[in-house]
C-alpha cells in the first residue's frame, strides 16, 4: 500500500498462506521471547498450545540443538549441571528450570523434554521466532550456550553465525521434527524485539542475516512459511509509541496489533468468530466486581456460565475448566 494524506504510514501486505490454523490445531511456539508473545494469545483464546518448552531461547544454533532435543538426541545428564549462585543450571536449559537441588534440577529438565516429546507427536504446527544471529561459546569446550545464567563475561566467546550454517541447522533439525510428524508446518519468523546491547549496527545487521535465513529455508521447503512480525513492527508501525519503556520490546498495542495480523493471515472467519466468543468468556472470567457477593454479580457469573456452556456444546474440544469452576463458585 502506497502512504497517502489518508494513512500517513505503509500499511504491509500480509502473506496469504495454504492453510488455516483452526482450534483442532496443536501448536508448538519456540524461540525468543516474542515466541511467547504469540503462544499466549494463541493459548488464551484456547488453542492448544506448548510455548517455550525448554525455555526462551535466541540463536538459530540454540534453537536447532533444543529441537533435536525434543526428537531425542542425548538427554542431560549430571555432568552437563553446573553450579552458581546457589543454583545447579544448564547451559542448554532456561534459569527456570534452574533449582538449589541437583536432582530436582535435572529431573524437571527431563519432564520438560518429554511434555515436549510427547507433544510435538501430535504437533500441526511449530513456530520458530528467531532473536539474533549473535551466539555465545563457551571457552572451555567451544560449546554454543542457550542461557548464560549471569555468568562472567570473560567465561564466553561472543560469535557471529554465518548464516549457512545456521541453516544447515535449523533444517536437520526440521529433519528430526518430520520424521515424528511428517504432515507438520512450519511458521518462522524474526523477532521485532531490539537486540541493542552491542549497538545498532550489529542489531541491524543480526536482523538482516535472520531475514536472509528465512528466506533461504522458505524457498528450499514449501511447508515452511514466514510470517512478517519484525516488517509490521519496523515498515507498518515503525514509531517509539508502539515500544514499550524499554524502546527495546514492542509495546502491548504493538503485540496486539500483530496479533490482529497473525489472525488475519492464519484464520478463517469462523475461527476469527470464535475467537471473539472466547475472549468474551474471558473478559467476563478476569472480571473483578466491586462487591463479589452482590446478586448482580452472581447473575452476572450465571449468564457467563450459560454463555460459556453454549459455547462449548458445539466446540468439546475447548477447555474452560478453570473459568467453569470461577463462575460457579460465585454463583452461590
Amino acid at each position: 500500500m502506497t502512504p497517502t494524506t489518508e494513512t500517513f504510514r505503509t500499511v504491509i501486505q500480509l502473506p496469504e498462506y495454504p492453510f488455516s490454523i483452526t482450534h483442532s490445531d496443536r501448536l508448538l511456539c519456540i524461540g525468543s521471547c516474542f515466541a511467547g508473545t504469540i503462544g499466549d494469545r494463541l493459548a488464551e483464546h484456547k488453542f492448544q498450545t506448548l510455548v517455550h518448552p525448554l525455555g526462551i531461547l535466541f540463536n538459530p544454533l540454540s534453537i536447532a540443538e533444543s529441537l533435536q532435543r525434543i526428537t531425542g538426541a542425548d538427554e542431560p545428564g549430571e555432568e552437563s549441571l553446573f553450579f552458581r549462585e546457589e543454583c545447579w543450571h544448564s547451559y542448554d536449559f532456561h534459569s527456570s528450570f534452574s533449582h538449589p537441588d541437583k536432582g530436582t534440577c535435572l529431573r524437571q529438565m527431563l519432564e520438560g523434554l518429554e511434555h515436549a516429546r510427547e507433544f510435538v507427536r501430535k504437533t500441526d504446527f511449530l513456530i520458530i521466532t528467531l532473536g539474533t544471529i549473535v551466539a555465545y561459546r563457551l571457552k572451555t569446550n567451544g560449546k554454543i550456550v542457550a542461557n548464560c545464567h549471569k555468568m562472567p563475561s570473560d567465561t564466553f566467546e561472543k560469535q557471529i553465525i554465518p548464516i549457512e550454517e545456521s541453516r544447515e541447522a535449523i533444517e536437520k533439525a526440521l529433519q528430526g521434527i518430520r520424521s515424528l510428524r511428517p504432515d507438520i508446518r512450519c511458521i518462522i519468523t524474526v523477532s521485532p524485539v531490539r537486540h541493542i546491547r552491542s549497538g545498532f549496527t550489529e542489531n541491524s545487521y543480526s536482523k538482516a542475516c535472520l531475514r536472509v535465513l528465512c528466506q533461504q529455508l522458505v524457498e528450499r521447503h514449501d511447508w515452511i512459511h514466514y510470517f512478517p512480525a519484525y516488517e509490521i513492527v519496523t515498515d507498518d508501525l515503525r514509531d517509539y509509541r508502539f515500544y514499550a519503556s524499554d524502546r527495546v520490546h514492542p509495546s502491548e498495542e504493538a503485540a496486539g496489533y500483530i496479533w490482529q495480523c497473525f489472525s488475519e493471515s492464519m484464520f478463517s472467519e469462523d475461527t476469527r468468530e470464535l475467537n471473539r466468543r472466547i475472549a468474551g468468556i474471558e473478559a467476563a472470567f478476569r472480571h473483578r466486581p466491586l462487591f463479589p457477593q452482590s446478586g448482580s454479580h452472581r447473575l452476572f457469573c450465571r449468564r457467563s456460565l450459560e454463555a460459556l456452556e453454549e459455547l462449548q456444546s458445539g466446540h468439546p474440544e475447548l477447555d474452560f475448566t478453570e473459568e467453569r469452576g470461577h463462575f460457579e463458585r460465585n454463583m452461590q
